[in-house]
């Protein structure tokens, strides 16, 4: 254990006994799913995808501290919003722990349905723990795994580019890849892990850009939010739907949700940040 994850489940396990909320963190709300529902107007999105619904699930983290059962539960509670697109983005499974964690994962996320495809990218502890091991796994069991590059989806002669984005620390950003084929200006479906690169995003790249990565927090303090997101833009973006304004002059055209995600890594809680899943209609 590294000096500052020592230090971050210190911090975790005080604010959890200070307030009295350590069994409750642990055995209820870790597992207490809720789901995010909105609709969001993306500017330049084509009509022809009009009332798309994008379900959001993210950070599963599989491991001795996130069983197989909550996870398939997870994927039941997706699949019952019958969403026409399913979005994944990363940490599967998580750092330190054995491979054996991997297959499983990728057969519960297998049981994912959405018409129009399940798509994924892959997350900071998917590569630590084995990175080509989770992109085959998944595209086994019928997840297309973007990893700077992208698709295309058909409705009504209209086009759709669903755009998946290399994790940030650990594979490396190659928007230029990602974006090939996709044409300039259009509105797309974009999927990465990590949020830090939305201030840096190009204006010439607009969409709606799906992340996770910060757990919100995971434990969040009243009056402060969350405790530690891993992120360099540190709470500013720890979970929401939020607009880049110097995207456009008219108030932006790239939008950024943030998923707390259902998994939890370093302890097995979660307090004031239940684990939730998104449902976005576009």
């Amino acid at each position: 254990m590294t000096r500052r994850d020592f230090l971050i489940r210190c911090a975790a396990a005080g604010v959890a006994a200070a307030t009295g909320g350590g069994a409750y963190a642990y055995a209820v709300e870790s597992r207490w799913v809720e789901v995010t529902r909105r609709t969001v107007a993306v500017p330049g999105w084509p009509a022809a995808f009009d009332g798309l619904r994008v379900a959001h699930l993210t950070d599963l983290h599989h491991s001795p501290i996130v069983p197989l059962a909550y996870l398939d539960s997870c994927v039941a509670l997706v699949n019952a919003e019958r969403p026409d697109v399913v979005a994944l983005t990363g940490d599967y499974v998580t750092r330190k722990e054995s491979r054996d964690f991997i297959e499983p994962m990728a057969a519960a996320a297998g049981k994912l349905a959405a018409p129009l495809g399940v798509f994924a990218t892959l997350g900071n502890h998917d590569m630590w723990v084995d990175g080509p091991a989770v992109r085959g796994a998944l595209a086994r069991h019928g997840c297309a795994v973007l990893g700077n590059r992208s698709v295309e989806l058909a409705r009504s002669g209209a086009r759709l580019s669903v755009v998946g984005i290399g994790d940030l620390w650990t594979e490396g950003v190659n928007l230029r890849a990602a974006f090939r084929g996709v044409p300039a200006g259009r509105a797309s479906l974009v999927l990465m892990h990590n949020p830090d690169l939305f201030e840096r995003w190009p204006a010439a790249l607009p969409g709606l850009v799906l992340a996770g990565h910060t757990h919100g927090g995971q434990v969040r303090l009243p009056l402060w939010g969350a405790l530690v997101t891993r992120t360099d833009i540190g709470r500013r973006y720890d979970r929401g739907l939020f607009d880049w304004p110097a995207a456009t002059p008219d108030g932006g055209s790239t939008l950024l949700y943030v998923n707390a995600g259902v998994g939890t890594s370093l302890l097995p809680v979660r307090f004031l940040d239940p684990p939730v899943y998104a449902v976005v209609d576009l």
